[in-house]
């Protein structure tokens, strides 16, 4: 009888030592991917403010960060507190956030030099870093 205790114990230990394991990676991979999500912020922004006459504020839906099937992370939300100028920015190859997409209101407001193609967010850095 004392064995059988002995042994329901020991699984008892090992079960809770693997749950708390287990439990911290998930905690450490929330942590990572909310940072990834909080640089990809900056990088939106800057897009739109380059890229855009008049862009004042971008604002992040609230459930704005979501991965698709196909697993590419995908944040939305809209431009100058008017949700009808919406967009959906992609992560492209899983890295960075780079450009986005949006409707004709959005394209309305884009600069008259980068209306055939905004510079992508690394470009903007890139000439950023020049200065």
């Amino acid at each position: 009888m004392k064995k059988k205790t002995l042994v329901i114990s020991a699984i008892s230990i090992i079960l809770i030592i693997a749950g708390g394991a287990l439990f911290m990676k998930y905690q450490n991979d929330k942590q990572k991917e909310q940072a990834f999500w909080d640089e990809q912020k900056p990088r939106i922004e800057l897009f739109f403010k380059y890229n855009f006459n008049d862009i004042t504020s971008v604002t992040f839906d609230d459930d704005s960060q979501v991965v698709n099937p196909t697993g590419v992370p995908h944040m939305s939300g809209y431009l100058n507190g008017d949700r009808s100028l919406w967009f959906d920015a992609s992560v492209g190859n899983g890295q960075q956030f780079e450009s986005a997409s949006y409707p004709k209101e959005v394209a309305a407001y884009i600069k008259k030099e980068y209306r055939i193609s905004p510079k992508k967010v690394s470009e903007i850095e890139a000439e950023e870093n020049e200065k």
